[in-house]
């Protein structure tokens, strides 16, 4: 049928118009939100295939739907008709009532922004999206901007397709209109700025990533975006054409979506929770907490202020949505149930860690799970807090361990419980279902301290010519084959002194310190040779990583021979082998102690031995183990740690799909390309060589990437005074040995 999009195009429009749907403003009244509050789901109408475009002002909720005209029971993408329209549900009066905007429709037009005025009328972006033969994606043919009445009449359109760059891809990110009737779009990372009647006013190139676009609760319109340490925002000065009064926010923080606030300048949706900001106090403050209402944020969604005591949260997916209303509520009607805290440092936490809680608490009768993390105020890693409520007895009862963490040194103190019990006593598994040598990396004494959910394999690749098939080696092992090749070729990716003593000491961390000091203490010669070895590249200053790869390999001018990776499926091994021209090789990091590749996670669960419920906490962790849980995370990537979802992801990532070219052929479709300098590199379906390269890594796999913080520090500090000469190895590594043993001593 004529102008019908196919799957693949319906797919890309729902993905991109659900990243771009538009938040308006709330109600211009202060007032505080109330302390008690409880989550209630409302259902919204399951005649559409997505919500393309949302927003709210003063409780209305306004939104465009994607539509299946054609009759059809079920989709099909050979005789649908696709139709949009625009809607509102007003969540102000007695009931909300739902009513739809009579505004046609036409073709392949689509609402993809929303933004209600002041005035009662609506903004709209409407695009056109057009099928060409031979396009990848839906090509954008039109982008116009157009103001309606609630009763569909047209006010007035204009065309940005002239003013824009790059036609085919006005993938439009935010879009906000004010007072006067001057409209801002994102653009990739350009700000746009159209007057009332349509020409351009500015343009203002963005200062960072992730930018959105709002109103504060006085109507003046800001930009945020997320620059080196966290987000940040500045007001949009049309008359001069840039941002003014430039203000940070929480360090480290990601905000999903920016809405105007109710009792402050803007609300603020995180992944933990909702948060108003004052411009004036320059802080935020947590109002909402998503994990006490069993909220799971995800990746994104909309940010909906409804009234002065109701705020919704909308999260839309190609086959779901879920939309939120959180309002005020008595202390006797919220849920009673016993209470565990799963805890960690703020950069351990990821959308999933807040989706397994909200997915737990809604099934579990009698437990529930509440977040804190540690750090998230932005003024430190929050690791030092952590270790002081472990050292107190407050420590969380479920611990995400940390990165930066000794699991020597935890274990030693009795801080984590024994979890082999836990798993010998649950009838729905056995130690045996588990990828046996992953687990011992987390065991000591035949103790099991950390269960790693899915993990990686942080590795150093190589021509398969030059290292063979070897998968451990020591540094004096890497010292002779640097021999053979430097001063003519560099041997790190990452090949400035700091960085090669990071890798030397990430893979040596468990020889140079015997925590319980009982032998060898402090391995001074390890020092002293780790030292030297990282001397011989590059000083800090003089090594620029943005000249990395200039072409095929090459750092610098010379021939990089490895390259410092982390593998997370069985394709990388095409990638590699893409990379070096041949088939790679996996000799891992040089390291005195066990195989040469790392384990990595940041999804490691452990119990606090001091928790009152050790049962109810390993109920949760078991539940991160289930094969349905397994795969809903490897299926995006990363390794499970269940053997049979591992073997469930092989089968996924051979399977070869095809397309048809213009010839008729028949030929396999590539999963995607990806860049080494100027070079692409075509990525397929798995082959049995890329499942075996990968799977020997995995298995061979016997120690994880972990490494003390405060010794790391320590290092760096005295490092300084033997790169630039003012001290010998030896002498540097007398004081290393010296300060770490006076913090191991502490430590007793």
């Amino acid at each position: 049928m004529e102008n019908t999009p196919s799957r693949f195009a319906i797919r890309i429009m729902i993905v991109l118009l659900f990243l771009v749907c538009t938040i308006g403003c709330s109600s211009e009244t202060k007032n505080s939100f109330p302390k008690n509050y409880m989550a209630e789901d409302y259902s919204l109408p399951d005649d559409f295939l997505a919500i393309s475009a949302t927003s709210v002002r003063d409780g209305v909720f306004y939104f465009s739907v994607i539509k299946d005209i054609s009759g059809n029971k079920y989709l099909d993408v050979d005789t649908a008709v696709l139709a949009g329209e625009l809607r509102y549900i007003d969540f102000s009066a007695e009931s909300a009532s739902h009513v739809t905007i009579p505004y046609p429709s036409k073709g392949n037009d689509f609402i993809n922004h929303i933004f209600p005025n002041h005035d009662g009328t609506l903004s709209l972006v409407i695009q056109n999206y057009d099928e060409r033969k031979g396009a990848r994606n839906p090509v954008i043919t039109e982008t116009v901007i157009k103001k309606i009445s609630l009763h569909g009449e047209e006010l007035f359109s204009y065309s940005i397709m002239e003013d824009v760059r790059d036609h085919a891809n006005i993938y439009i990110t935010g879009f906000i209109a004010d007072h006067s009737g001057n409209t801002y779009l994102i653009i990739s990372d350009t700000l746009y700025v159209f007057h009332s009647a349509g020409e351009l006013n500015c343009t203002i190139r963005i200062p960072g990533a992730m930018p959105k676009v709002a109103q504060s609760l006085d109507g003046t319109a800001y930009l945020f975006w997320l620059g080196a340490s966290g987000f940040e925002m500045a007001a949009i000065d049309i008359e001069n054409g840039n941002l003014a009064g430039k203000h940070a926010l929480r360090a480290g923080q990601i905000y999903l979506d920016v809405a105007a606030g109710m009792s402050s300048d803007f609300l603020l949706a995180a992944g933990d929770g909702i948060y108003e900001y004052d411009i004036s106090q320059g802080a935020e403050e947590k109002i909402i907490s998503f994990s006490e209402l069993d909220i799971a944020a995800g990746f994104g969604g909309a940010l909906l202020p409804l009234t002065s005591d109701s705020i919704a949260w909308l999260q839309m997916g190609e086959n779901k949505n879920r939309f939120t209303v959180i309002h005020g509520a008595l202390e006797a009607e919220l849920s009673q149930k016993n209470t565990l805290i799963m805890g960690g440092t703020f950069n351990s936490f990821l959308p999933w860690h807040y989706e397994a809680v909200a997915n737990f608490n809604k099934t579990s009768p009698d437990v529930r799970i509440e977040i804190k993390t540690y750090g998230s105020d932005g003024t430190d890693d929050g690791m030092a807090r952590l270790n002081m409520d472990i050292a107190t007895g407050q420590g969380p009862d479920i611990m995400i361990l940390p990165r930066l963490f000794s699991m020597d040194l935890y274990a030693g103190k009795g801080v984590l419980a024994d979890l082999y019990p836990y798993i010998d006593g649950d009838e729905e598994m056995e130690r045996s279902d588990f990828q046996e040598n992953i687990l011992r990396a987390y065991e000591i004494d035949g103790k099991l301290y950390g269960m790693p959910i899915i993990y990686w394999i942080h590795t150093m690749a190589a021509p398969r010519s030059m290292t063979g098939d070897i998968n451990q080696w020591s540094l004096d092992e890497m010292i002779h084959f640097a021999d053979r090749y430097m001063p003519g070729s560099t041997v790190f990716s990452w090949a400035n002194k700091s960085s090669v003593l990071s890798i030397c000491l990430m893979a040596n961390g468990d020889s140079l310190i015997d925590w319980p000091d009982e032998g060898r203490g402090v391995q001074k010669e390890l020092l002293v040779k780790m030292l030297k070895f990282a001397d011989r590249f590059l000083p800090d200053d003089a090594y620029a990583f943005d000249e990395e790869v200039t072409e095929r390999f090459k750092v610098h001018g010379q021939l990089q021979i490895m390259s410092h990776e982390y593998i997370s499926g069985f394709t990388d091994h095409q990638k590699f082998s893409g990379i070096f021209g041949e088939p790679a090789s996996y000799p891992g990091y040089p390291s005195e102690n066990g195989n040469g590749s790392l384990i990595d996670s940041n999804y490691v669960m452990a119990i606090n031995n001091a928790c009152y419920d050790k049962a109810a906490a390993w109920q949760f962790i078991s539940s991160l183990l289930t094969e349905e849980y397994q795969w809903s995370r490897a299926s995006i990537s990363d390794f499970p740690i269940r053997k049979s979802v591992l073997a469930q992801k092989i089968e996924s990532e051979m399977k070869a799909y095809y397309e048809t070219d213009e010839n008729g052929i028949q030929k396999e479709a590539k999963r995607w390309t990806t860049s080494v300098g100027s070079e692409k590199i075509d990525i397929y379906a798995a082959r049995e060589e890329d499942i075996q390269a990968i799977l020997a890594v995995i298995n061979g796999a016997d120690k994880i990437r972990v490494w003390n913080a405060q010794v790391s520090s320590i290092v760096y500090e005295e490092a300084g005074a033997f790169f630039s000469g003012s001290k010998s190895a030896e002498e540097a590594a007398d004081i290393m040995e010296n300060r770490i043993r006076i913090y191991m001593d502490e430590l007793k």
